[in-house]
């Protein structure tokens, strides 16, 4: 999930853009989950972090910048994220989090080849190892 950048203005400040599913997301439910939200002024100036909209529960630590959340109900939730400088210029970041009730299975890889022999000492062995990926994963 791509998180929605905004830039409001020139010389406002702004939100690094960010991935945030590389930041635990979705949460899960019954989960600590946390992300980490990231903004900077363009003129250096210093900016302070709020939660402008949340789900119930979910806090931001200005001192960690850490959003923290354990969610109890699973489903989409809207999130603003309101960085404003000391000049009072401000940048919304919003995005919707899901959070979902597990985690998505990650089966182990299936070997379908069978390795050929005899393998000797001292001689070089070669194999070509056939494999799939029951959930599609890029296998290396």
């Amino acid at each position: 999930m791509k998180v929605k950048l905004v830039h409001v203005a020139s010389q406002t400040t702004v939100f690094a853009d960010q991935d945030a599913s590389s930041d635990r997301l979705p949460f899960l439910l019954d989960r600590a989950g946390s992300y980490t939200p990231r903004a900077e002024d363009p003129n250096g100036d210093p900016v302070a972090l709020s939660l402008s909209t949340k789900p119930t529960g979910m806090t931001y630590n200005s001192g960690t910048r850490v959003l923290s959340w354990t969610p109890k109900l699973a489903g989409e939730f809207p999130v603003a994220i309101t960085a404003t400088d000391t000049h009072g210029n401000q940048a919304t970041q919003t995005f919707t989090l899901p959070v979902i009730e597990q985690a998505p299975a990650n089966d182990a890889p299936v070997m379908t080849s069978i390795p050929s022999g005899p393998a000797y000492v001292g001689e070089v062995y070669e194999y070509q190892v056939e494999a799939f990926d029951p959930n599609n994963d890029r296998l290396q």
